[in-house]
């Protein structure tokens, strides 16, 4: 039997690995999310296009989309709670899917 003797920086060295290896393997995936965008024609002519919309001004103000669509503040509000809390969940599941690989 092989015994492993570890001195104190490669337990940091170790400790390092394991903080930022989930780190990196979201970098990774928002990376690849992006090429798959930017190899989209359709998506990046649209991106242009809402780029254009921008720079020229055709966009609506929060309280204007909002008015457009018939809808208040409190009620986005509450919208917003509840994909917060969605978000939150699905974070742990990804943190829990994560730590098993």
């Amino acid at each position: 039997m092989v015994k492993a003797v570890f001195t104190e920086e490669d337990r940091r060295n170790l400790k390092t690995l394991t903080d930022e290896v989930p780190k990196l393997r979201l970098l990774v995936e928002e990376l690849i999310e992006t090429l798959e965008i930017l190899g989209h024609e359709t998506l990046t002519e649209s991106i242009k296009a809402s780029e254009k919309d921008f720079q020229e001004g055709r966009l609506l103000g929060f309280k204007e989309f909002l008015k457009e669509l018939s809808l208040d503040e409190q009620e986005i509000d509450f919208v917003s709670l509840r994909a917060v809390e969605v978000r939150e969940l699905l974070n742990s599941l990804r943190s829990l899917t994560l730590n098993r690989c």
